[in-house]
């Protein structure tokens, strides 16, 4: 692709065409096009369908989908009794999860 490619693109958006681009890997577009335009294509696009995918191309989805706040329940390894008789209870907690379930998945981005 070159640069005629990119602003056919952002001629089309502008004029309110939708354009679908499919690859099978961002490593593909990377070759096919080098780093900077392959960047360039991923930052743009609108919408993502992905399937499974592994590598650089998992780490940058897991990226932009970010992370979201879920409530966890965590329980005893054994359900004993208090002092007086009572259950020990569930704890619940808030964990910060990527929305992605990958095995790239950063503290902070």
């Amino acid at each position: 692709m070159d640069k005629h490619f990119l602003q056919m693109l952002a001629t089309a958006r502008s004029n309110k065409v939708a354009t679908t681009l499919g690859m099978q890997d961002f490593s593909q577009l990377k070759k096919d096009n080098g780093k900077e335009q392959a960047d360039v294509i991923m930052k743009i696009t609108g919408n993502i369908i992905s399937g499974q995918v592994m590598g650089e191309t998992a780490k940058h989805l897991s990226e932009r989908f970010g992370k979201i706040m879920q409530d966890r329940v965590d329980a005893p390894a054994r359900q004993t009794t208090s002092g007086r008789g009572k259950l020990t209870p569930f704890l619940l907690n808030k964990q910060l999860n990527c929305v992605l379930s990958h095995a790239y998945c950063p503290i902070d981005f």
